[in-house]
Protein backbone atom coordinates (compact mmCIF):
# COMPACT_ATOMS: atom_id res chain seq x y z
CA UNK A 1 0.00 0.00 0.00
CA UNK A 2 1.34 3.40 -0.95
CA UNK A 3 0.65 6.95 0.45
CA UNK A 4 0.47 9.60 -1.90
CA UNK A 5 2.71 12.29 0.07
CA UNK A 6 1.22 15.85 -1.00
CA UNK A 7 2.85 18.97 0.06
CA UNK A 8 1.02 22.07 -0.24
CA UNK A 9 3.28 24.84 -2.25
CA UNK A 10 4.54 27.97 -0.61
CA UNK A 11 2.57 30.62 -0.98
CA UNK A 12 3.42 34.57 0.00
CA UNK A 13 1.86 36.49 2.65
CA UNK A 14 -0.23 39.01 1.51
CA UNK A 15 0.92 42.45 -0.20
CA UNK A 16 -0.11 45.29 2.11
CA UNK A 17 1.43 49.12 1.50
CA UNK A 18 4.63 49.31 2.39
CA UNK A 19 5.25 45.65 0.99
CA UNK A 20 3.93 47.18 -2.26
CA UNK A 21 6.44 49.96 -1.99
CA UNK A 22 9.50 48.54 -1.35
CA UNK A 23 8.89 46.02 -4.25
CA UNK A 24 7.96 48.64 -6.67
CA UNK A 25 11.40 50.15 -5.79
CA UNK A 26 12.95 46.85 -6.11
CA UNK A 27 10.92 46.21 -9.57
CA UNK A 28 12.71 49.89 -10.65
CA UNK A 29 16.17 49.11 -9.90
CA UNK A 30 16.07 45.38 -11.31
CA UNK A 31 15.47 46.49 -14.70
CA UNK A 32 18.80 48.73 -14.17
CA UNK A 33 20.40 45.77 -12.66
CA UNK A 34 20.72 47.63 -8.95
CA UNK A 35 19.22 45.24 -7.02
CA UNK A 36 20.41 41.76 -5.02
CA UNK A 37 19.39 38.51 -6.24
CA UNK A 38 17.59 37.72 -3.08
CA UNK A 39 15.49 41.41 -4.04
CA UNK A 40 14.64 39.55 -7.40
CA UNK A 41 13.66 36.36 -6.32
CA UNK A 42 11.24 38.53 -3.31
CA UNK A 43 9.79 40.20 -6.44
CA UNK A 44 9.09 36.91 -8.22
CA UNK A 45 7.49 35.17 -5.34
CA UNK A 46 5.09 38.14 -5.23
CA UNK A 47 3.91 38.41 -8.74
CA UNK A 48 1.69 35.89 -8.99
CA UNK A 49 -0.70 37.29 -6.10
CA UNK A 50 0.08 40.95 -7.44
CA UNK A 51 -0.93 39.85 -11.22
CA UNK A 52 -4.02 37.86 -9.76
CA UNK A 53 -5.01 41.15 -8.63
CA UNK A 54 -4.41 43.43 -11.17
CA UNK A 55 -6.76 40.95 -13.11
CA UNK A 56 -9.67 40.85 -10.94
CA UNK A 57 -9.17 44.26 -10.52
CA UNK A 58 -9.59 44.74 -14.23
CA UNK A 59 -12.42 42.35 -14.57
CA UNK A 60 -14.08 44.72 -11.77
CA UNK A 61 -13.82 47.50 -13.90
CA UNK A 62 -15.05 46.25 -16.57
CA UNK A 63 -18.30 45.67 -15.52
CA UNK A 64 -18.91 49.02 -14.83
CA UNK A 65 -20.99 51.20 -16.36
CA UNK A 66 -19.30 53.44 -19.07
CA UNK A 67 -18.95 56.94 -16.96
CA UNK A 68 -19.50 60.27 -19.58
CA UNK A 69 -16.42 62.43 -19.33
CA UNK A 70 -17.66 65.13 -21.51
CA UNK A 71 -17.75 67.54 -18.81
CA UNK A 72 -14.21 66.95 -17.71
CA UNK A 73 -11.19 70.18 -18.35
CA UNK A 74 -7.58 68.12 -18.25
CA UNK A 75 -5.41 70.70 -16.81
CA UNK A 76 -1.69 70.47 -18.22
CA UNK A 77 0.47 69.32 -15.27
CA UNK A 78 2.96 71.78 -12.56
CA UNK A 79 6.52 71.17 -13.15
Amino acid sequence: MTFALSVPLARPRPVDDRTLATLRRVAHDAAFGECTSAEVEWLLSTAGPLLDELARRRAAMAGLPPIDLSNVVILDAVR
